[in-house]
């Protein structure tokens, strides 16, 4: 899935990057995708059935980085896009 992203970035252009989070607790997102104006939690799960608590960790993101992050993304293997949260949507990861 990062050589994915990463190829998609590399079509949008430099003004994207792309990074992982962890705190010192252990939470951690997957990927985060800096925009000139967004930050964007990307968590990527195996599963066909996703739930909010896989993301859960991108859901701390947003609440951290409130000004910046407003909507997220858990990539999986789900047949159709589903809202898991208020602020993060499940996408199959052959939408992307």
């Amino acid at each position: 899935m990062a050589c994915e992203l990463m190829a998609r970035i590399g079509i949008l252009g430099r003004s994207h990057r792309l990074s992982f989070w962890r705190t010192v607790d252990g939470a951690e997102v997957n990927f985060f995708l800096e925009t000139s104006g967004e930050i964007i939690p990307i968590e990527v799960k195996y599963t066909r059935n996703p739930r909010a608590a896989d993301a859960r960790h991108a859901e701390h993101f947003i609440k951290r980085h409130a000004k910046l992050s407003r909507r997220g993304f858990v990539i999986c293997r789900a047949p159709r896009q589903e809202q898991l949260t208020r602020h993060l949507r499940a996408i199959p990861w052959d939408h992307l």
